[in-house]
């Protein structure tokens, strides 16, 4: 592993503290970026890009500005136990 990917990893264990270890539902992330949503509405968008093979939602949550020029796309939890890319991502 690189020295910056470990740094990476490190400080997010740091920001999370004691909650990495913590399981996380679908309908804790949701109830999470709806709080997001709530303190921040000017800068936090969420809509859904689709349905699962479970039938739920797949959100999309946006920060900043949708029609900016540039973009950067930001994803985590895209395959089974890779709940820490969204910890991350939410920290």
């Amino acid at each position: 592993m690189k020295k910056g990917l470990i740094a990476i990893i490190v400080i997010g264990a740091i920001l999370l503290g004691g909650f990495i270890w913590v399981k996380n539902t679908y309908n804790q992330m949701v109830a999470d970026m709806g709080a997001l949503q709530s303190r921040y509405p000017q800068s936090v968008t969420i809509s859904s890009i689709g349905k699962s093979e479970q039938g739920r939602d797949i959100p999309v949550m946006i920060v900043g500005n949708p029609q900016a020029a540039n973009h950067v796309l930001m994803q985590g939890a895209m395959h089974a136990r890779e709940q820490f890319t969204a910890w991350l991502l939410m920290a």
